[in-house]
């Protein structure tokens, strides 16, 4: 009875060092492609700030198409939301007097509206339980029907 316990006992040890050998590379590398994945995340919401404040260095010129699809593509990092609302705030209270800026401030006013939503209760509640893939959905056909999505698209298609 004992050499069947001690090589039983022998066999578990055989097998817990085999799978921490696996386990711990495993590990290992999904730590660090999480690392890379959100430095990447980090450099790219960097890029589009600077898109959406700064000149282009060829021209000098602020381009508002590409500030209208920077302050979207925002929309997209939600681990950056605290900051963006700020920063947004600001910018439209800076670009608020120009009438040049109508079309920019509308997208911030839709952008800020996104995070409002993608911020309840409900969806934090939804997100914390793994159904972000339901979340971002839901949201994006709540702010179609806050900025009435076809009289703004038919705002842009005409402006004649």
């Amino acid at each position: 009875m004992e050499s069947f316990t001690n090589e039983f006992l022998l066999k578990i040890a055989g097998l817990i060092i085999t799978l921490l050998g696996i386990i711990v590379p495993m590990y290992k590398f999904i730590s660090e492609k999480n690392l890379k994945q959100r430095d990447l995340r980090f450099n790219t919401y960097h890029l589009l700030i600077k898109d959406l404040v700064e000149p282009d260095k060829e021209t000098g010129k602020i381009m508002l198409d590409r500030q209208i699809a920077t302050c979207f593509e925002l929309r997209h990092f939600p681990e950056y939301f605290e900051l963006t609302r700020r920063i947004l705030c600001d910018l439209y209270s800076q670009w608020g007097q120009d009438t040049r800026n109508e079309r920019i401030l509308k997208e911030i006013k839709y952008t800020l509206k996104y995070i409002k939503i993608y911020n309840y209760t409900f969806f934090i509640f939804l997100r914390a339980f793994g159904f972000d893939f339901i979340c971002k959905p839901i949201v994006n056909t709540l702010i179609k029907s806050y900025y009435n999505y076809n009289s703004y698209n038919d705002e842009l298609m005409n402006p004649l």
